[in-house]
C-alpha cells in the first residue's frame, strides 16, 4: 500500500509539473502577443503625431521652416535642461548615501574608541595595582630583614637547642624573602615593559588601534568625495538658476502660438508617459501574480519534498526493524536447533581438528619408527641370502610354514560381521614378528643334524598345546561378545596336519617346483611386511588412546612414551615366550575400561576426516583376497602350523577388545558423518539467507535512490523557474522606478510651467487693462 501511495503521489507531482509547464508556455505566448499589440499601438500613435505635426505645419500661421527649426531647437534645449535636473537629483541621492555611510563609519569608530578607552583604563588600574603590590612587597622585605638581623643576634647568645629552633626559623624567613624578591622582580619587569594586560587583551588592543586607523582613513576618503560632490552640486545649482532665468526669458520672448505648440507637445508627452506607466503597472501586477503562483508552487513542492523525506525515513526505519527481527529469529532458530549455536560448534570442531593433528603427528612418528625396523629386517634378510644355500632353503621352508599357519589362524579368527580392523593383529611392531622367524631359522639348522622323529614329536606337542589354548580363548570370546559360532580351529589344525604329514610325493613336488615356490615366497614376505606395518599402526593408535590422559597431564611426554613403549615391547616378548591365561571377569573388566577410554577419545575426535580408516578398509579387503590365495597354496605346501599358534596366542586374547573397539569406531564414524551433513546443510541455508538479504538491500537502495533522484530533479526545475521569475521581477521593478522618477520630474516641470504661464497671463491681462 505504501508503494502504491508513493506511485500515486509521484504521478500527481508529474501531472502538476506538466500543468505548470503548459501554463508557462501559454503565458509566454500571451506576453508576446501583448508586446506586439503595444508596439503596434505605439507605432500608430507616432504616425498620428507626425500627421498632426504635418497638419499643424500646413495650417498654422507659423508654417515657415525657420519657425519650425526654432521650435525644434527650443525643444532640444528644454530636454537638455530636464536631463541636467535629473543628473543633479541623482548626485544629491549619491551624496545622501555617502553621508549615511560616513555616519556608519563614524559610529563604528566611536565603538572602537570606547573599547580602547576601556582597555586603557584597565591597563591603568592594573599598573596601579602592581605599584601597590610592589610597595607591599618592599615593606615586607624590610620587615624580614629586621627579623633576620634579630634572629642572628639571638643565635649568638643562645643554647644549642635554641640555636636549632632559631636556625629553622631563619631558613623559613630566608625562603619567604627569596619568594618576595622574585615577585618584586617580576612586578618591576612588567612595569618596565608595560606588559600589564594579558596577551589576549594586548592583542585585542592592537587590533582596535589598527581598526581605528583604517576607519579614520575611510572617513577622510568619504569626506573628500562628499566635498567634491558638494562643490559640483553648488556649481550645478548656480547653473540651474541661470538656466531657469534664461528659460523664463526665452518663454517670455515667445509668441502665444509657439507657447501653445510647446504645451501641446509636452502635454502629449505626459499623456504618453501616463499610458506607459499604466501599462507598466499592469505588467507589474501580472508579474506579481505569477511570482505569487510560483511561490505557492515552490512551497507546495517543498512541503511535498519534506513529506517524501519523512516517508523515506519511516520506510528505512521499518525495513531496519524488520531486518533486525528476521536476524533475531534466524539466530534464535539456530540456537534452538544447535543448542549452543553454530559458533560454539565451530570452535569445538577447531579444537578437535587440532587434537587430530597431534594424533596424526604421533602416528607419523610411529610409522617412521616402523619403517626403520622394516629396513633393518630387510637388511637381515639380505644377509641371510648371502649364507649357504642349504640354510637359505631351510629358512625359506620355515618362513613358508609360518606364513601359511598365520593365514589359517587369521581366517579362523575372522568373525561373520567383519569390520575395518578384522584382520589386523594387535602387536607392538613388526620387529617382534620377525624374532620367532630368527629363532626358528636357527632351530631348524640344529634339528637338521638330529633325527626327524624328534622334530615330529616336538611339533605334535606344540600343536596339541596350541589347540587347547585356542579352544579356551574362543569359548571366552563367545561368552563375552555372544558371537555366531565359527569354524573350530581344531578342525582347521587337523586338516592342515593331514596336509602337512610327510609324504615322499610332496617332497618330490617341492624339489621340482623350487623356483615357483621361491617367487611365491618373495611375494608372501612382501605382503607380510605390509600386514605387520598395518598391525603396528593400529597398535600404536590403541596405545595412544589408552594413555592419552597421561600424555596430557605429564610435562615430559616424550620420555614417558618411550618408557611405556619399552615396557609394552617387553611384555609382548614375554607373552610370546610364555602364554598368559585370562579369566572371564578380568577380560570383561578390560573391555569395559577400554570402552570408556574409547568414548573419551572419540568425543575429542569427532571431526576426523576418515581418510585413514578408508585406507585401512581398502587394505583389509586386499588382505582378504591374499588370504584366499594362501588357502589355495596350503594344498601344495604342508608344513607344521604349530609355530603360527604361538604367534596367534596373544591375538586371540585381544580379539574381544579389538572387536568392541571396531564397533564403537564404526558408530562414531556414522555420528561424525551425520554431524558433517548437518553442518553442510546449515552452511547452505546460511548462504541462501545471506544472498536474499543482499538482494533485498540492493532493491531497497535502488528504489530509494530513484525516488530521491526524481524529487531532486523536480526541486531543481522549480528552483530554476523561481530564479528566472525573480530576475524578471527585479528588472521590471527597476524599469518601473525609472519611469516613476521620470514622470515625477515631468510633473514638477509641468507644475512650474503652468505656474509661470498663469503668471504671464495675469501680467499680460494687467498690461492690456
Amino acid at each position: 500500500m505504501q508503494k502504491l501511495s508513493g506511485i500515486n503521489k509521484k504521478s500527481k507531482w508529474v501531472l502538476w509539473v506538466d500543468y505548470l509547464k503548459v501554463t508557462n508556455s501559454e503565458r509566454k505566448k500571451r506576453k508576446q502577443e501583448l508586446q506586439l499589440k503595444t508596439e503596434q499601438k505605439e507605432g500608430l500613435k507616432l504616425k498620428a503625431e507626425d500627421l498632426d505635426a504635418f497638419k499643424m505645419r500646413r495650417k498654422g500661421p507659423f508654417g515657415s521652416l525657420d519657425q519650425l527649426q526654432k521650435l525644434d531647437k527650443q525643444k532640444k534645449w528644454l530636454d537638455e535642461e530636464v536631463e541636467k535636473v535629473l543628473n543633479q537629483r541623482q548626485e544629491l541621492e549619491m551624496l545622501e548615501e555617502d553621508l549615511k555611510k560616513r555616519e556608519a563609519i563614524v559610529s563604528k569608530k566611536e565603538a572602537l574608541l570606547q573599547e580602547k578607552s576601556h582597555l586603557e583604563n584597565k591597563k591603568l588600574r592594573s599598573s596601579q595595582a602592581l605599584n601597590t603590590d610592589s610597595l607591599k612587597i618592599a615593606t615586607r622585605l624590610n620587615l624580614l630583614d629586621q627579623e633576620l638581623s634579630e634572629k642572628n643576634v639571638q643565635l649568638q647568645s643562645s643554647t644549642a637547642e635554641e640555636k636549632i629552633k632559631i636556625s629553622e626559623q631563619v631558613q623559613a624567613l630566608q625562603k619567604e624573602k627569596d619568594q618576595l624578591q622574585r615577585r618584586r622582580d617580576s612586578v618591576d619587569e612588567k612595569l618596565k615593559n608595560g606588559s600589564v594586560l594579558s596577551p589576549e587583551e594586548e592583542h585585542v588592543l592592537f587590533q582596535l588601534e589598527e581598526g581605528i586607523e583604517a576607519l579614520e582613513a575611510a572617513i577622510e576618503y568619504k569626506n573628500e568625495g562628499i566635498q567634491s560632490r558638494q562643490k559640483s552640486l553648488r556649481a550645478s545649482f548656480q547653473n540651474l538658476s541661470h538656466s531657469e532665468a534664461n528659460v523664463l526669458e526665452k518663454l517670455i520672448c515667445l509668441n502665444p502660438v509657439e507657447i501653445r505648440a510647446i504645451l501641446l507637445r509636452y502635454f502629449n508627452k505626459v499623456v504618453n508617459l501616463r499610458e506607459a506607466e499604466r501599462k507598466l503597472q499592469l505588467q507589474n501586477e501580472e508579474i506579481k501574480m505569477k511570482v505569487l503562483e510560483r511561490d505557492n508552487t515552490v512551497r507546495e513542492l517543498e512541503s511535498a519534498l519534506e513529506h517524501l523525506k519523512l516517508q523515506c525515513d519511516r520506510r528505512l526505519t521499518l525495513q531496519q526493524k524488520e531486518h533486525e527481527q528476521k536476524m533475531q529469529l534466524l539466530l534464535h532458530h539456530f540456537k534452538e536447533q544447535d543448542g549452543e549455536g553454530i559458533v560454539e560448534t565451530l570452535k569445538n570442531y577447531e579444537d578437535k581438528i587440532q587434537q587430530l593433528e597431534r594424533d596424526l603427528y604421533f602416528y607419523k612418528k610411529t610409522s617412521r619408527d616402523l619403517k626403520k625396523k622394516l629396513k633393518e629386517l630387510l637388511g637381515e634378510a639380505i644377509r641371510r641370502q648371502l649364507a649357504p644355500s642349504e640354510r637359505i632353503i631351510l629358512d625359506r621352508s620355515i618362513l613358508k610354514e609360518e606364513t601359511f599357519t598365520m593365514a589359517s589362524a587369521v581366517l579362523s579368527s575372522v568373525p561373520t560381521t567383519a569390520s575395518r580392523f578384522a584382520l589386523l593383529q594387535v602387536d607392538s611392531g613388526s620387529g617382534s614378528d620377525s624374532e620367532p622367524g630368527k629363532s626358528k631359522g636357527r632351530n631348524p639348522g640344529k634339528s637338521h643334524t638330529n633325527k626327524s622323529t624328534t622334530n615330529e614329536k616336538k611339533r605334535e606337542k606344540r600343536r596339541k598345546k596350541k589347540e587347547q589354548q585356542q579352544s579356551e580363548a574362543n569359548e571366552l570370546r563367545n561368552l563375552a561378545f555372544k558371537k555366531i559360532p565359527q569354524k573350530s580351529s581344531h578342525a582347521v589344525c587337523n586338516a592342515q596336519h593331514e596336509l602337512l604329514l610327510p609324504n615322499p610325493v610332496q617332497k618330490d613336488s617341492r624339489e621340482e617346483n623350487w623356483q615357483e615356490w621361491r617367487q611365491k615366497d618373495e611375494q608372501l614376505t612382501s605382503e607380510m611386511f605390509e600386514a605387520d606395518l598395518e598391525k603396528a599402526l593400529l597398535l600404536s593408535k590403541l596405545e595412544y588412546e589408552e594413555h592419552k590422559k597421561e600424555y596430557e597431564n605429564a610435562e615430559n611426554t616424550s620420555t614417558q612414551s618411550k618408557v611405556i613403549n619399552k615396557k609394552d615391547k617387553r611384555k609382548t616378548h614375554q607373552g610370546k615366550d610364555k602364554p598368559l591365561t585370562v579369566s572371564l571377569k578380568e577380560f570383561q573388566s578390560e573391555d569395559h575400561n577400554s570402552k570408556k577410554t574409547e568414548e573419551l577419545s572419540s568425543s575429542q575426535t569427532l571431526s576426523h576426516d576418515g581418510g585413514f580408516f578408508n585406507r585401512l578398509e581398502d587394505d583389509v579387503h586386499k588382505i582378504l583376497i591374499r588370504e584366499k590365495r594362501r588357502e589355495q597354496l596350503t594344498e601344495y605346501n604342508g608344513t607344521d602350523n604349530c609355530t603360527a599358534h604361538e604367534h596367534n596366542q596373544d591375538v586371540v586374547l585381544k580379539d574381544g577388545r579389538i572387536e568392541r573397539l571396531k564397533l564403537e569406531l564404526e558408530r562414531k564414524d556414522a555420528e561424525i558423518q551425520k554431524l558433517k551433513n548437518v553442518i553442510t546443510q546449515w552452511e547452505a541455508k546460511y548462504k541462501e539467507v545471506k544472498a536474499r538479504n543482499a538482494q533485498l538491500l540492493k532493491m531497497l537502495q535502488e528504489g530509494e535512490m530513484k525516488d530521491k533522484a526524481e524529487i531532486l530533479l523536480q526541486v531543481d526545475e522549480s528552483q530554476s523557474i523561481k530564479n528566472e521569475l525573480t530576475v524578471q521581477v527585479t528588472s521590471l521593478h527597476a524599469a518601473l522606478e525609472q519611469e516613476r522618477s521620470k514622470v515625477k520630474v515631468l510633473q514638477a516641470e509641468l507644475a512650474k510651467y503652468q505656474g509661470g504661464r498663469k503668471g504671464k497671463r495675469n501680467s499680460e491681462s494687467d498690461q492690456c487693462r
